[in-house]
């Protein structure tokens, strides 16, 4: 990140995979009205999609951020405890005013600190933001606090050695999932265009450490290059550019936005439950797909916009092109007690 300063223009921050602007949140006078005045958070974000990295720059004297006690090269990774490693610029600043809407919210940083001459290491803090109203007027409250961003208790991981295709087709629609640029939609199903329907799906089998079930997690991701179905906001979902995945000591150290526990009710039957978001799982009404919220797990089953089912397709080697087959594959369902519920079963898929 050394080399941000040294770029000038909004144009060559884009033409190096770097955006940066300022950061603004909804005025609190404003917020229970139809028209919308912003306020300066008085800092800019840059963000470079290449690393995966959001980083305060430009912190105004006196204003909102210097009061929160934050500093330039702080990275932010999270807003309202929603990991946001893998969005775009873009709607990164549009989720903070987002948020600001409510009385208060949290900015979760990453900060290298010095210890001795040369040693650094990462401190990660909460920041939350208190907005109190009296009237006509208002101020704003500051307090922070240890942040640990170790939340997944996931381990023991293994991963399928290669990548499985599927299609998902919603339950009862006639349409599938499909790449559309930077979105996921819903449409039928093109024979010339059958590429842009077909996901290359990356598998990973954990044990939850925190109650000793086995868990089992999806990665959606084109089947031509590395674009994954990330969470983008607690209602949005989108497709997002990045780096394959590594695991470390076969843990999960942290919730990903491109991960999705995968539940199975009847034969076929697949609900995809956002890692970074509980009980949001991925849904679509007509053409559009997004992130709805379930109570519980229970509900999924009378609520088609969340039930999909999955094809297995074979992909040719010598060419772009795929054929439906039969495969036997591991899911993980519901079971009738809620203590093991995402217990592992195998069970053979007919297409």
């Amino acid at each position: 990140m050394q080399d941000l300063k040294r770029l000038k223009s909004v144009e060559e921050f884009e033409d190096n995979g770097i955006i940066q602007s300022e950061v603004n949140i909804l005025h609190p006078v404003h917020k229970q009205s139809s028209e919308f005045t912003y306020h300066t958070f008085g800092m800019e974000l840059i963000s470079d999609h290449g690393q995966g990295k959001h980083v305060i720059a430009n912190i105004q004297k006196g204003g909102l951020a210097e009061q929160a006690k934050l500093r330039e090269n702080d990275e932010l990774h999270a807003i309202n405890h929603l990991d946001i490693i893998h969005w775009h610029h873009d709607v990164v600043i549009q989720q903070v005013a987002a948020v600001s809407v409510e009385d208060e919210f949290t900015l979760s940083i990453k900060r290298m600190s010095c210890f001795g001459k040369r040693k650094t290491v990462p401190e990660y803090l909460a920041v939350v933001v208190k907005c109190i109203i009296q009237g006509d007027n208002f101020r704003f409250e500051f307090f922070a606090y240890d942040d640990c961003i170790d939340k997944s208790s996931i381990c023991d991981i293994q991963t399928n050695a290669t990548p499985e295709y599927y299609r998902f087709q919603n339950i009862t629609q006639d349409s599938y999932l499909k790449f559309s640029g930077p979105r996921l939609v819903a449409t039928e199903l093109v024979e010339d265009d059958k590429e842009s329907f077909t996901f290359s799906v990356t598998r990973f089998t954990g044990l939850d450490s925190s109650d000793g079930n086995t868990v089992y997690i999806w990665v959606l991701g084109s089947s031509h290059k590395q674009s994954y179905v990330s969470v983008l906001s607690t209602q949005a979902v989108g497709i997002q550019n990045g780096q394959k995945y590594r695991l470390k000591n076969r843990k999960i150290s942290k919730p990903d936005s491109r991960f999705f526990f995968v539940h199975k009710i009847g034969l076929q039957r697949l609900y995809l439950e956002s890692m970074v978001q509980p009980n949001h799982y991925l849904a679509c009404s007509g053409s559009k797909v997004f992130l709805k919220s379930v109570a519980s797990l229970e509900r999924c089953i009378n609520d088609s916009e969340v039930t999909f089912l999955f094809v297995p397709v074979q992909k040719s080697s010598s060419s772009h092109s795929y054929r439906t087959v039969a495969s036997s594959v591991h899911i993980c369902p519901p079971s009738e007690s809620p203590g093991a519920a995402r217990e592992l079963r195998e069970y053979q898929t007919t297409v």
